[in-house]
């Protein structure tokens, strides 16, 4: 399959029709928050909990299926990645089942805890740790030649293949679909699924989702140019950065109705509202969607996406006190 050959649309259902034996259709459900008008993509119950298994899976198969020098380097050498910690476990899991070397590129501030999730994965893991700044530059660069292993980016072009396919499946699940929220990180999730239903539904409104502990895109959405921001670490490390990548940024903006922040303790907040309410445990960042949806005040039926689900216990639990502790305070 040859991306640049076939248009964009073709290759997603194309290779859908490859992965979806090996991943879950995730449910979309109405959610029992707001007014009625907010539904639920649920990624945060794909396997590895995160959205990110659909596109490292993307890029291992069709890298085996279809371009066959690359695959050769990638079984010789293995696979390089960055990442803060889904898009590791999901290529960790997949590497294993392929007996494929992985070596994975991590900043300072990651939580230990994550990367113990990959090594469970599969323990033959390399991690190489680096400064926040030179992580950065990795991800610019979208390039480590440190080691000889095949470098796979989130926005590796099968990665972004196989997000869209979210895309597909709420189009089949949610026609009526008038808006969507999307919790941005690297913009890897956002293009995809934007570019995707856009070409069905054109007058579809997409959203972004940050939280104000780091919000980039919002900073680069507002002023018109690619910009940088302070950046400070909460429990929401899925999404949240101090930049965002040129030439994504110029590539997002055009589909974007309206970029939204929350701060940490309103997507904390929602964090045990999806737990109580809708049953569901979701991390931070895919909680993000959903607190934007209720604090920006979207009036119509709106699909927010549950982007992962892998948050620490200590951290649920240290949530849920602090949710009970305030409002105790309130009564």
């Amino acid at each position: 399959m040859n991306i640049k050959a076939n248009n964009f649309i073709d290759s997603v259902y194309q290779l859908y029709e490859k992965i979806s034996p090996l991943v879950y259709n995730t449910p979309l459900v109405q959610s029992s928050l707001g007014r009625g008008n907010i539904f639920l993509k649920c990624e945060n119950l794909q396997q590895t909990n995160s959205f990110k298994y659909r596109g490292a899976l993307s890029a291992i198969l069709s890298y085996k299926l279809y371009e066959p020098k690359n695959w050769e380097h990638i079984l010789q050498d293995g696979i390089v990645t960055y990442s803060t910690g889904n898009f590791a476990k999901a290529l960790a899991k997949i590497s294993k089942q392929y007996n494929l070397k992985l070596t994975v590129i991590v900043h300072e501030w990651i939580d230990e805890r994550k990367l113990t999730d990959v090594i469970v994965n599969n323990s033959k893991t390399k991690i190489i740790h680096t400064s926040l700044e030179e992580w950065q530059k990795i991800v610019i660069a979208g390039a480590y030649p440190e080691t000889p292993g095949f470098f796979i980016s989130s926005f590796n072009q099968y990665v972004n293949l196989g997000n869209a396919t979210i895309g597909l499946e709420i189009l089949q699940q949610f026609p009526e679909i008038e808006a969507i929220i999307i919790p941005y990180g690297s913009g890897s999730l956002t293009y995809s699924i934007a570019s995707f239903l856009k070409h069905f539904k054109p007058n579809l409104d997409i959203y972004t989702a940050e939280s104000s502990s780091g919000a980039p895109f919002f900073t680069s959405f507002k002023i018109g140019k690619n910009s940088s921001v302070a950046y400070r670490k909460t429990f929401v490390d899925g999404i949240g950065s101090s930049f965002v990548i040129p030439e994504h940024f110029k590539r997002i903006k055009p589909y974007i109705k309206d970029a939204i922040t929350v701060t940490p303790d309103q997507i904390a907040n929602t964090v045990v509202q999806l737990a109580m309410e809708d049953k569901l445990v979701v991390e931070g960042a895919g909680a993000a969607s959903v607190a934007a949806a209720l604090h920006y005040g979207i009036n119509q039926s709106c699909c927010c996406i549950l982007t992962g689900g892998g948050i620490q216990q200590s951290v649920l639990l240290n949530l849920f006190e602090n949710f009970y502790y305030e409002r105790a305070e309130h009564e």
